[in-house]
């Protein structure tokens, strides 16, 4: 499809019609596109307008510091049956080559500005952490309820380490319900790097995975409280293996998330928080898988230990995992002085 671009500030018409057909507010919209405020009038704002066959497809609009020679990018806004055939990334791609340039910038000295997106994206992962937030009560219900109901008679011991096992359960809950932030720093990253962002891999990969998180949790705390119930009998093996492969599934998850987060000079930001906590629950996978063989095996038979160590391989990855967390908001808050 062909586009043809515009370095004029739109008409207030056109910027009605297209706030309207992206149902967001337009009642104030015109007083960010003052002519008066263009760079061709001596201004330090540039809007690039998007045109097909004649028709207002959408519009740029990014402010530029003359001294520095850096710009923000404030927003991309392109009709919603433009958006999948690369209107965004024309306008963009005008503003680092044709009209940038006008103004003295390099294709580099622009930023992307994200809050506009980071409403609506809040909005969508809000619904991700409701659904997670019910799978979480209705997994723990399931605990508490087969607390009352065990019948395993093997000892006060057993219950002691049942609990603690419960209580490191619960620390994976608590550490997954959070890991929406991690789509959010994605997508925020993308548009610093004024990279729009697919809507596409919100739904087909990051919306099923986090999903696929919520459901291997309530099975996850069903088979615990089967253990609790009646005993570790086969059920301890089919808790560590369903619990190395949520850890599986959340590094493969990290680690694609790092590889689409590079930064435009170096990989190294992207190590600071996904790196580390990708390197962690891949290796607490692995240590877990190989104890769940060991258990279907038949090679632990002290059924104290057994619990003690997956207990152990919980909390140990829970641990190192809030460590790695306290680590990089300290850092995020040093970086921001």
């Amino acid at each position: 499809m062909e586009f043809a671009a515009s370095d004029d500030p739109p008409s207030r018409i056109d910027l009605v019609e297209l706030y309207a057909s992206l149902s967001e507010n337009a009642e104030d919209v015109s007083k960010h596109f003052l002519p008066e405020n263009s760079y061709k009038n001596g201004g330090d704002f540039i809007y690039i307008q998007a045109f097909e066959n004649g028709k207002f497809v959408g519009v740029l609009r990014a402010w530029f510091d003359k001294a520095s020679k850096r710009g923000i990018v404030y927003e991309v806004a392109v009709r919603r049956e433009y958006q999948e055939k690369h209107a965004g990334h024309f306008l963009v791609k005008q503003l680092q080559t044709k009209f940038g340039r006008n103004c003295g910038m390099a294709s580099q000295d622009w930023i992307g500005y994200p809050y506009r997106a980071a409403q609506k994206l809040d909005r969508d992962l809000n619904i991700i952490r409701t659904i997670y937030g019910m799978s979480l009560s209705l997994a723990f219900g399931n605990i508490l309820n087969a607390f009352g109901k065990r019948r395993h008679g093997l000892g006060w011991e057993i219950d002691v380490l049942y609990i603690l096992l419960a209580f490191a359960v619960a620390t994976v809950g608590y550490r997954f319900y959070f890991t929406a932030g991690n789509v959010r720093r994605f997508f925020l990253e993308r548009v610093l790097q004024l990279k729009v962002p697919s809507v596409k891999q919100l739904l087909l990969v990051h919306l099923p995975i986090l999903f696929i998180h919520a459901i291997f949790f309530f099975v996850l705390c069903d088979l615990f409280g089967k253990l609790v119930e009646k005993g570790p009998s086969g059920e301890l093996a089919w808790v560590a293996g369903l619990f190395s492969l949520m850890l599986f599934v959340n590094s493969f998850w990290l680690i694609w998330i790092i590889l689409h987060t590079r930064s435009r000079n170096s990989g190294e930001d992207s190590w600071v928080a996904e790196g580390k906590w990708y390197v962690n629950n891949l290796c607490w996978s692995f240590i877990s898988a190989v104890f769940a063989v060991i258990v279907s095996c038949g090679g632990l038979q002290d059924e104290k230990l057994a619990i003690l160590l997956i207990t152990a391989i919980v909390a140990g990855n829970s641990a190192v995992d809030f460590s790695l967390t306290s680590r990089a908001y300290l850092l995020g808050d040093a970086l921001r002085g």
